[in-house]
């Protein structure tokens, strides 16, 4: 048999807002998204192009308590952990998300200006 391995690691910046939640269980949630960044240089035109892409985050547990107590929105962070994807339906109409269950996380210096020394 195959084995798998289902591992996502990001460095980016928290988006506007962490959002806590206790869970049945008597454990916390902590959600948030985190931004990253990744750039390209057309071919043609020799212009620079940016795209940002967004990950939805959930640290579980004592984790979720001391990331509560650092991170901020805007943080510079690292996150690892699985992808996990989920399926609903509301109104008829069927959804689809995937999310990163936190791991390890570590909160990072600031990010280091564009052509800054770091």
């Amino acid at each position: 048999m195959s084995q798998s391995i289902n591992k996502h690691m990001i460095i980016g910046n928290i988006g506007d807002s962490l959002r806590a939640a206790d869970l049945p269980s008597g454990s916390k949630v902590l959600n948030f998204s985190v931004a990253t960044n990744r750039s390209w240089k057309d071919k043609d035109t020799g212009e620079v192009t940016q795209q940002t892409d967004w990950h939805n985050v959930s640290i579980f547990g004592k984790s979720a308590e001391n990331a509560e107590k650092i991170l901020k929105p805007g943080s510079y962070v690292y996150i690892e952990g699985e992808s996990v994807s989920s399926t609903w339906e509301k109104d008829g109409q069927k959804h689809y998300s995937q999310n990163i269950n936190c791991q390890e996380w570590k909160a990072l210096s600031p990010r280091p200006q564009e052509g800054g020394n770091s």
